[in-house]
């Protein structure tokens, strides 16, 4: 393990006495104010909630951009979100993902520098808004979504970046490690993880139009009927497209999110969880070796949390329904801390 990896490791150990660093910059506060706003790109009307800490006068906030799930602001991630910054002093603004809840379009087509231009029009809609500080505006994000927050980041200059669970794989090879684990997490085994496994990678090569629609259908054909199948999340052999230069597939599965990460210049915090199985930490954690340190960078790792950063319990029996909200105090403590180091200690 070399020097930069061990540094990197370095920073998932959270000192027992951090704390939110320098003064709030307002003081924060359980009632929040809501307003609907609505707003425009590419022609789209998006619609979205903005909540502030009560009293707002001049506060910095955070645009929170989707993951790959539910679009909606209702999702309860989102709402935890909504509820936490207002809570520590920052306005939250959460809108319904394009094709999603109030928000016109169709999500499907839709590329990830489409959706931070989305992300980037809502930090512009709020910066305006009376209470808010319009150079305080920053971006959260979590998985696909933390990848929408480093291009948001990267194409425009916002105050902070926040990017969470998002490896620095492509999606198709995050995908790959999503159908392995998730099927042996199953039970189905090693074999069938691995038949899943190959099975993304053949779709995958006829996107790129590198096998024809003859091999791709009869690779699918051999396995889709098998109770494992909907965890590889591809579509059946028979909705696979005869012309893959009409979709979008394999310009999402290879997009490459490293240039986005290396191209933010504003404060990032870049947060994994330990026991992430739905995406390749260990090799997020290699790329980043590669990548020259920068001191507006900070790489968190937090042991024992999922993707969702939820504490993993070895002795769990399964039965308890799995919640959709974050729920480890590290996380909190360490985005708290982190904002205030770069931007309420600034003021």
């Amino acid at each position: 393990m070399n020097s930069v990896l061990k540094s990197l490791l370095a920073t998932s150990v959270l000192s027992p006495g951090m704390s939110l660093a320098g003064p709030l910059p307002v003081p924060g506060s359980w009632d929040t104010e809501q307003r609907e706003l609505r707003f425009e790109n590419d022609g789209i009307e998006l619609v979205g909630t903005l909540h502030l800490p009560a009293g707002a006068e001049n506060v910095p906030a955070v645009v929170v951009a989707h993951g790959a799930g539910p679009g909606e602001r209702s999702t309860p991630l989102y709402q935890q979100v909504a509820d936490l910054f207002p809570a520590i002093g920052y306005a939250a603004f959460v809108y319904d993902r394009r094709g999603s809840g109030a928000s016109g379009g169709e999500r499907a087509g839709a590329s990830y520098r489409d959706l931070a231009r989305d992300a980037i029009a809502a930090s512009q809609a709020i910066a305006t808004e009376e209470g808010i500080d319009p150079d305080g505006i920053g971006f959260w994000g979590l998985s696909q979504g933390g990848w929408i927050v480093m291009e948001a980041g990267a194409m425009s200059d916002p105050a902070f970046v926040i990017s969470v669970s998002a490896p620095l794989t492509t999606p198709g090879r995050q995908m790959e490690i999503l159908a392995y684990n998730h099927v042996l997490a199953e039970g189905f085994g090693e074999t069938a993880a691995r038949q899943a496994l190959e099975a993304r990678r053949t779709v995958d090569r006829y996107f790129r139009d590198e096998i024809s629609l003859e091999e791709a259908r009869a690779a699918l054909l051999a396995v889709q009927d098998e109770d494992w199948y909907e965890f590889t999340w591809l579509p059946s052999a028979e909705a696979l497209p005869e012309d893959v230069s009409q979709s979008t597939w394999i310009l999402e599965m290879d997009y490459d999110p490293v240039e986005a990460f290396k191209a933010v210049n504003a404060p990032l915090l870049f947060v994994l969880g330990g026991m992430d199985y739905d995406i390749p930490v260990a090799e997020s954690l290699a790329i980043l070796e590669e990548i020259a340190p920068a001191e507006h960078r900070e790489i968190v790792v937090i042991p024992e949390v999922d993707h969702l950063i939820r504490r993993v319990h070895d002795d769990a029996d399964g039965s308890a329904e799995p919640s959709f909200r974050s729920d480890d105090d590290r996380y909190f403590l360490i985005m708290g801390h982190w904002l205030g180091h770069h931007l309420a200690g600034e003021k």
